[in-house]
């Protein structure tokens, strides 16, 4: 296997346009895609600093949150609720 690594909306696009044979991700068919059984799940944690408080959803308020990809940074604030300002690592100068 050939893993190709896009942004989420590229990678529908690669995988409409043949470029790449399969999109992981979605679990919902689309007009032109249709989903396989599922083949795995994603649960997700926030990591931090061994001395930085335990992490509730209340405690993320107003944090800031480092994430790979825009798109599991709003999946992310979704889930936790939080006023959180996220931080997209991949791009971010150091």
């Amino acid at each position: 296997m050939i893993y190709r690594f896009y942004p989420w909306e590229e990678t529908l696009a690669a995988t409409k346009h043949g470029e790449v044979d399969f999109h992981s991700g979605t679990t919902n068919d689309e007009g032109w895609m249709l989903a396989s059984q599922k083949i795995y799940q994603l649960s997700t944690s926030f990591f931090r600093r061994k001395d930085t408080p335990y992490v509730t959803r209340e405690s993320l308020y107003n944090k800031r949150i480092g994430t790979i990809d825009a798109y599991y940074g709003q999946l992310a604030k979704k889930h936790s609720k939080a006023n959180a300002k996220l931080y997209n690592m991949m791009t971010m100068p150091r």
